[in-house]
């Protein structure tokens, strides 16, 4: 019987006990999985706070391009003011003073016309404008102030400046190939250049746009100078019937990086490196609070030959000389619109290897008057204009110590300009730029080794009677006429073609340029850029 008693109080105990023990366990299990939960739920959260935060960074962008939309319609709207195409000018009544930037009456511009602000802060960027009210205002006398069709081109101008402003914005790659043919004597002045160019260029934010280019150049004298020019080549004219070897070719690669926003640019890069001279180039241009005023600084290759663009070489004395750069410092300035008006003065120290240095003067100048067309898109100009400048010695040729570049003491060019530019279609855009006038230059004599006195003397026991080692001094005039022309063609939503063509016969030679060029754009376009923001990266910098 007490086996019997223990036996039944040991299981009363352990019922009694079980209730209590196994919620415990309970509990514990549940405090685990409420854990795993809430670490879960906090890792989500955490997600969710990085996406709202690059959601409200994207939104602060949209927001600045927005605000910039905003107030390149308002200006355009303002501009419109101006036009006869767009609106009609009532003295009946009184000019906004706000929107008018000049002491004549300006008709209002109504608030149909402008889009509002609520409404655009809604808008995303591939949604459409909204709609702008057809409702014609009227005067008391019941006449029309905007004529609704004057309103419908207005609108499709606003929407081509947005989309002009959207192409600014876009990333691009792309690449051409051009060339350039200068008329000249073979071997010497004579330069044939041909140039593949790659390039990339995206904005950084609201800073400004870097584009960066890389080109392989290729430059030709076309041949060798015959027996009668040979002998004024390097050290030639201090060796009787020498007949040298001259450097009729060069080839190389180079680069430049430029940064640009509207009020600035700036830029660096390099002659390509496989020349005999080479080095760096670069400038900076600021137009101070977007206003009239421009300055500039630069230093630049002068290209006019082979000779003055990537040196040659001397077999006599084992040397190199040539590839002069331009160090130029510039102001300028326009003012007005009809006619506007506009300037430059500027000064530049030409420096080259074993090359005498000279200095440069030039002012230019001129008026520009819009002729009205009755087409929104078209955009004509007609002007003059008034180039002189004036080099401190002639060092147009190809002896020790000569450029090889255009020099001349004074040089003036008179002309006449005309500007054409429009869109052709919503696929298209072209210009077209002419100019005609007369040139009259005059350049000084100038010794054969204007560096070194020893050879000069030397050339000079050495002339034949009657002669002397000088270059003679010339007066020239003629007819000076030069044509530009561009094309850009948008054959898909992200893909442009280039063309452009110069032919220039200024100076004392005529140079021909033409070249094309292929981009694909990673925002989609609806129409090309502007004629003025085309890119011609296959150029060789002027």
């Amino acid at each position: 019987m007490p086996d019997l008693r223990r036996s039944i109080l040991i299981a009363v105990s352990m019922v009694a006990l079980a209730p209590t023990g196994a919620p415990a366990a309970m509990a514990d299990n549940a405090s685990g999985a409420l854990d795993v939960r809430m670490k879960a739920e906090l890792s989500r959260l955490q997600s969710e706070q990085h996406h709202l935060e690059g959601q409200l960074a994207m939104a602060h962008e949209i927001a600045k391009l927005q605000s910039h939309i905003n107030q390149m319609r308002q200006e355009l709207l303002q501009s419109l003011q101006h036009s006869n195409g767009y609106s009609r000018h009532l003295s009946s009544r009184t000019p906004n003073p706000s929107l008018s930037r000049t002491t004549e009456p300006v008709p209002p511009v109504y608030a149909q016309v402008q889009p509002q602000p609520e409404a655009m802060a809604n808008r995303t960027t591939n949604e459409p404008l909204p709609p702008i009210n057809a409702e014609t205002p009227r005067s008391s006398s019941g006449e029309t102030e905007i004529q609704s069709g004057h309103v419908a081109d207005a609108r499709a101008h606003i929407e081509q400046q947005i989309e002009k402003l959207r192409a600014q914005l876009s990333t691009w790659v792309g690449g051409g190939v051009g060339s350039r043919a200068r008329t000249g004597t073979t071997g010497l002045s004579k330069l044939n250049e041909t140039n593949v160019n790659a390039a990339a260029s995206t904005t950084l934010g609201n800073l400004g746009r870097l584009t960066v280019s890389v080109s392989n150049v290729h430059l030709s004298a076309g041949g060798q100078p015959d027996a009668a020019d040979a002998h004024l080549v390097g050290s030639a004219p201090i060796y009787p019937g020498y007949v040298p070897n001259v450097t009729d070719r060069a080839t190389g690669t180079g680069f430049s990086l430029l940064f640009a926003r509207p009020d600035l640019q700036m830029d660096i890069g390099s002659t390509p490196t496989g020349f005999l001279e080479h080095g760096l180039t670069g400038g900076i241009a600021w137009q101070p609070g977007g206003g009239p005023l421009s300055l500039q600084a630069d230093r630049r290759p002068v290209v006019d030959s082979l000779l003055s663009y990537a040196g040659m070489y001397d077999p006599r004395t084992g040397s190199n000389w040539g590839g002069v750069f331009a160090n130029t410092v510039q102001i300028a300035a326009g003012a007005g619109r009809d006619p506007a008006r506009y300037g430059s003065l500027s000064y530049a120290v030409l420096q080259g290897s074993h090359v005498a240095a000279n200095h440069r003067w030039s002012v230019d100048g001129g008026l520009r008057w819009p002729v009205a067309t009755g087409i929104p898109d078209e955009q004509v100009h007609v002007g003059i204009n008034m180039l002189f400048m004036s080099y401190a010695k002639n060092l147009s040729f190809f002896t020790l110590g000569q450029g090889g570049y255009f020099s001349p003491q004074t040089f003036y060019r008179p002309s006449a300009t005309v500007d054409w530019e429009g869109y052709m279609g919503a696929h298209a855009v072209w210009k077209l730029s002419g100019r005609l006038g007369w040139q009259t230059f005059q350049q000084s004599s100038s010794p054969y080794f204007p560096m070194d006195p020893a050879l000069q003397a030397q050339a000079q026991a050495n002339a034949i009677k009657n002669q002397y080692p000088y270059y003679p001094a010339q007066n020239v005039s003629s007819i000076a006429y030069a044509v530009t022309g561009q094309l850009a063609y948008l054959f898909a939503p992200q893909w442009l073609g280039t063309g452009w063509l110069r032919m220039d016969n200024s100076r004392n030679y005529q140079d021909t340029v033409a070249g094309v060029s292929l981009q694909y754009y990673f925002s989609p376009l609806s129409t090309p850029p502007a004629p003025d923001s085309l890119i011609k990266p296959w150029m060789t910098p002027q």
